[in-house]
Formats: structure tokens, C-alpha cells, sequence
């Protein structure tokens, strides 16, 4: 340890030649990028390991700092800032100067990176915010029901709290901008109405994918009406179960029973009205 109050910085004759030549260019290569790099760390141990009985003070004051940060073989940040802040003192004062300035500028960068790396951070968490949250939410009134028998597969088949499926009809040539919206079974029940497909149609097309479910059947209409909820997410939304824009369920067959209670409610009013003319007996 150097004595209190003697010189550590090596003068103009010790950076001429010799050992002190040496340790000052090194030390000028390890400052030039203000900071102490894996490299330069064990090119500087090395040096001080081969010139440790130098009587220059600038080396044993270097040694010290060395032996004290290699002891637990652990080298952490603070201990490099403080090597580094020993090979500024032990340079010559201009050069003191430039190592100062190069530390300086190095850790305004690193300051500027690390800030820009949390906008970053905090921008991909917005983004995932954002995926997470519906791009478009639903709620509508299926239109046309009232045509090809849709109202009749609605009193047989639809059912709130059940699942639709929300299917582009890119050939209708009533709307660029149509979509159905088919049951489970297949079976398409009516339209996205106009006042809802210009904003979900180009979100279909783009792969955004979707959930929607009857939440009510307006049954004093007649043919009654499903209400739709739902909600539109971006491509990439981590949720599960949502459904895939280009999907359409498959129509399946309902066998003999539903049709037959199909063609009683359609035969319903016939008998009514044939009741009266007839004057059947109908019970009251």
C-alpha cells in the first residue's frame, strides 16, 4: 500500500520507457471506450502479475485493487468501477482528463440504453395489453331472419348462452361486407346487421379471431330474433377458445324428429284456419 500523500500518478519520465512506458499505454488502450471490458481486465492482471516488484507506486496501488477483487474470484460491476477510477488516478493529469471524459460519455450511453430499453419493455407490455383487449366488441340483432325458413331453425335449434359462428359471405351481392351467423349445427340463422358488418367484416379478413354467443332470443318477434355478444380480438391474443375467422361448422344432419315437429309447427296455422271452415271440434 502506498504510503499517504505520495505521488501515484506516473510522470513524464516514467511514461518514456520501461515498466512505466508500458503500464501507461496500457492503461490509455483500457480508458479509450470509458470502461473495463472481460479483455482488458485480464490483460491488465497479467501485466501487474509480471511486474508486481516494479517500484513504481502507480503499480502496487493497481496491485492492491487487483489482489482485492480476484481474492473471492468474483468480479462484480462496482468492483471494475473502482479499478477504473484507479487507473484514471494513476495517469498523467490530460490524459486523467480524457479517461474521465471517456467514462463519462460510456456511462451517459449506457444510461441511454438502458432508458431505451425500457420503452421498449414498456411497449411490448402495452402491445400485449393491447392483444389482449377486444379490438371490436358485439352486440347486435341478427337481420333476415325472417327469410328461408331461418325463423324456423331459430324455434328449433338456437338457444342463449350457446356459441355462433360469425362467417364471411365474401360472394353476396347485396354487401361487400356481409357475414352470417350460423348455430353450432351449422345452419345459418341471419345476417351480421349493416350497422355492425363495415367494422367487423375487414377484421375477419385479417385474421383477427373472435367469440360470440346468443345472449337472449327476443321471442316477441315473430320469427323470433337472437341477440349477439361477443368480442373481436387482434390476431395474436393470447386467450384460449377463440374462433379462427376462416372456420364455418359443418351442417349436420338432425334426423327424423326435428323435422317432423318442423312440419308440425309450419302445419300449425293451416289446421287452425281449417277448424274454423271445417268446424272440427278442437278442445278449449
Amino acid at each position: 500500500m502506498p504510503r499517504k500523500g505520495r505521488r501515484l500518478s506516473l510522470t513524464f519520465f516514467d511514461t518514456q520507457e520501461g515498466p512505466g512506458a508500458e503500464l501507461f499505454r496500457l492503461c490509455r488502450e483500457i480508458t479509450a471506450d470509458g470502461r473495463i471490458c472481460k479483455d482488458d481486465f485480464f490483460r491488465l492482471r497479467a501485466w501487474l502479475q509480471a511486474n508486481r516488484d516494479c517500484q513504481l507506486p502507480a503499480v502496487a496501488f493497481l496491485c492492491e485493487a487487483m489482489d482485492r477483487i480476484t481474492a473471492d474470484k468474483i468480479v462484480t460491476r462496482e468492483e471494475l468501477a473502482d479499478l477504473y477510477r484507479r487507473i484514471e488516478r494513476i495517469l498523467p493529469p490530460e490524459d486523467r482528463a480524457l479517461a474521465r471524459e471517456n467514462r463519462r460519455r460510456y456511462l451517459q450511453k449506457l444510461k441511454e440504453e438502458r432508458k431505451r430499453q425500457e420503452e421498449r419493455l414498456r411497449e411490448a407490455e402495452r402491445q400485449e395489453r393491447l392483444r389482449r383487449q377486444p379490438v371490436l366488441e358485439l352486440d347486435f340483432q341478427v337481420a333476415g331472419v325472417q327469410y328461408e325458413g331461418r325463423g324456423l331453425t331459430i324455434k328449433l335449434f338456437a338457444v342463449a348462452g350457446d356459441p355462433v359462428y360469425l362467417v364471411r359471405d365474401r360472394n353476396n351481392r347485396y354487401s361487400v361486407n356481409a357475414v352470417q351467423v350460423r348455430l353450432a349445427n351449422g345452419r345459418m340463422i341471419g345476417f351480421v346487421p349493416e350497422s355492425v358488418a363495415p367494422q367487423l367484416a375487414p377484421l375477419l379478413d385479417t385474421g383477427h379471431r373472435y367469440r360470440a354467443r346468443i345472449k337472449k332470443i327476443l321471442t316477441f318477434a315473430d320469427p323470433p330474433i337472437p341477440d349477439i355478444e361477443g368480442q373481436v380480438f387482434h390476431p395474436e391474443a393470447p386467450h384460449e377458445g377463440l374462433v379462427d375467422p376462416n372456420y364455418i361448422p359443418p351442417v349436420q344432419q338432425t334426423g327424423c324428429l326435428p323435422a317432423l315437429v318442423a312440419v308440425g309447427i309450419a302445419m300449425w296455422p293451416i289446421a287452425v284456419a281449417a277448424s274454423g271452415i271445417f268446424g272440427f271440434p278442437w278442445p278449449r
